[in-house]
C-alpha cells in the first residue's frame, strides 16, 4: 500500500464532506458537481498536455466515459443531494460503504474470493445500515438511500478501473473521467430549473477547493493507488476517511451523532473491517 498518498487522501477527502456540506448552501448540486469535477478534470488534462503525457488508448474511451458517469455525474449528485438534509458524517459513512459493494463486484468480475468470513461482515454493516434507516425513517430516508447509492456506483467505477485502465498513464485517465461526468451534469443545470447559486466568500472557497484538491489531486492519488493495489484492500484503507469527516463534522460544523446513530456507522465499518482484512 502507497501510505504517503493514502494519509493525503485521508485528509483531502476526509474534510472535503465538512466543505460539501458548507457548499450545499450556496449552490445547486448539479452546477457545484459539474464545476468542481469539470474545472478538476481540466486542470489533470492541462498538467498532463505539458508534461507530455500519453493519452488513453483507443480502446479505453468508452470505458472513461462510463467510469465518468457513473464516479462524477452519479455518485457525487447523489451525494451532494443527500448531505442537504443528513450530516456530512453519515454521509460519508454512507459513501464508504463502497468497499463491501466492491468485494461483491469483484467476486463476480475479477475472482476475488468471497468466504463466509466476508459475508458475515457484509451481513454486519447491512445490519448497521438497517439502524441508521430505521433512525432516518422520519423523513431524510431517500436521502439515505441516495447516499447509499452513491457507494454502489462508486464501486462499479472502481471495478471498471482495475478491469480495462491496466497501462494507462493515471493522471489522463483521471482527467477525462472527471471532464465526461461532468459535461452531461452541467447540461442538466442548463437546461432544468434550478435553484440559484449564493455568491459569498464561502461559494468562492469552497468551490475553489473543491475543484484543486479533492477533484483534481486527492482523485489522482487514489486511481494511482487503485491501481497498484488489490481492489478490497485498497477500499478497506479509506475507512480512515469517514472517521475523518466524523471527527470534521463534530469540531467545524457541531454535528453531534446520536447513540443510534453512532453505533450504525460502527457497525458499518466493522463489518468493512471483516469484510477486507480476512
Amino acid at each position: 500500500m502507497l501510505w504517503k498518498e493514502m494519509v493525503l487522501i485521508y485528509l483531502g477527502w476526509g474534510l472535503n464532506w465538512v466543505v460539501m456540506k458548507l457548499a450545499a448552501g450556496c449552490f445547486p448540486p448539479a452546477f457545484y458537481v459539474s464545476v468542481r469535477f469539470g474545472l478538476g478534470g481540466a486542470v489533470l488534462l492541462l498538467f498532463g498536455m505539458l508534461n507530455h503525457y500519453p493519452q488513453p488508448e483507443r480502446k479505453c474511451w468508452p470505458w472513461i466515459v462510463a467510469a465518468g458517469i457513473l464516479q462524477v455525474t452519479l455518485c457525487n449528485l447523489a451525494v451532494q443531494i443527500s448531505i442537504k438534509t443528513l450530516d456530512a458524517g453519515m454521509v460519508s459513512v454512507l459513501n464508504y460503504s463502497m468497499p463491501l459493494w466492491v468485494s461483491l463486484l469483484a467476486y463476480f468480475f475479477l475472482g476475488e474470493s468471497l468466504s463466509f468470513r466476508k459475508i458475515g461482515g457484509i451481513l454486519l454493516s447491512f445490519a448497521g445500515l438497517a439502524i441508521l434507516m430505521g433512525v432516518s425513517a422520519s423523513g431524510d430516508l431517500s436521502a439515505l438511500l441516495l447516499g447509499l447509492l452513491s457507494g454502489v456506483l462508486w464501486a462499479g467505477a472502481n471495478i471498471i478501473y482495475k478491469l480495462k485502465m491496466t497501462g494507462q498513464n493515471m493522471l489522463t485517465v483521471t482527467g477525462w473521467q472527471m471532464s465526461s461526468g461532468a459535461v452531461p451534469l452541467f447540461l442538466y443545470y442548463l437546461l432544468t430549473p434550478q435553484e440559484p447559486v449564493i455568491w459569498n466568500f464561502t461559494a468562492v472557497w469552497t468551490l475553489l477547493f473543491g475543484i484543486f484538491i479533492p477533484s483534481a489531486y486527492i482523485q489522482y492519488l487514489w486511481n494511482i493507488v487503485l491501481r497498484h493495489a488489490e481492489a478490497g484492500k485498497a477500499s478497506t484503507a479509506l475507512l480512515a476517511v469517514p472517521a475523518v469527516s466524523v471527527a470534521g463534522g463534530i469540531i467545524f460544523l457541531g454535528e453531534i451523532p446520536t447513540l443510534q446513530t453512532l453505533i450504525g456507522m460502527i457497525m458499518i465499518m466493522a463489518g468493512i473491517v471483516i469484510v477486507e482484512t480476512e
